[in-house]
């Protein structure tokens, strides 16, 4: 059975927050995240506020890192409205409750840069079961998107995202591998940083491994 990403003792903290926002402002936190309510649900909860919020968090699936990575959105957007409060009224409460809230991200496995919160090494969110569940309309937003650092010259960010590809273990894995070749003819294979990526190794006679170094225009 997979794990929820986030806790649901963390996403309580972040409800109960929201139930001094009004309504209309708890909607627009979550537009920030392209996230929508789900409008049959029933909460068994009390009051329109926690009500409304738990009616976003039914149309979430928690284990999935698409999910999540728009939930994430929204909560940056809480974090970035408390520091704008005490930015204006500056007070020890604000800062505990900004605290209280980050701490518990962390034990979640996100910690906050930046204005962003990013996945730590014990994020659940790199565990195989959420990777497997990526499906092929994300797998080519990946592609896509290391395709447009290419074009900027951001060859380093271009790798962060192809090198996402191999880990995905389902059956996908020879498309994959075809995309990934798709990918690679594409790059400039002019930084150090693609000159080292396209050094593959390769199995010589009677299994001994070698190493091949792939260069522009070579087969």
């Amino acid at each position: 059975m997979s794990r929820d990403l986030i806790s649901k003792t963390t996403r309580n903290e972040f409800r109960e927050l929201m139930v001094g926002y009004t309504l209309r402002e708890i909607e627009m936190t979550f537009d920030a995240g392209g996230l929508t309510p789900r409008s049959d649900y029933d909460p068994q909860v009390g009051g329109q506020r926690r009500g409304l919020v738990e009616c976003y968090y039914a149309n979430i699936d928690f284990t999935s890192a698409i999910d999540i990575k728009k939930l994430l959105a929204v909560y940056e957007e809480i974090i970035e409205n408390l520091r704008q409060s005490a930015e204006r009224t500056p007070g020890a409460q604000i800062d505990a409750t900004v605290n209280a809230l980050l701490r518990r991200m962390e034990r979640d496995g996100f910690r906050y840069e930046s204005g962003r919160f990013i996945v730590g090494p014990n994020a659940a969110i790199v565990h195989a079961p959420s990777l497997v569940q990526l499906s092929e309309e994300s797998i080519q937003e990946q592609v896509e998107k290391a395709r447009l650092k290419v074009s900027h010259g951001d060859s380093a960010g271009a790798i962060a995202n192809a090198y996402t590809l191999p880990c995905i273990l389902t059956p996908r894995a020879n498309r994959l591998r075809a995309t990934s070749r798709q990918f690679w003819k594409g790059c400039c294979g002019k930084s150090a940083a693609c000159s080292r990526w396209r050094t593959r190794p390769a199995t010589g006679t009677h299994g001994a491994t070698t190493r091949r170094r792939t260069t522009r225009g070579s087969r």
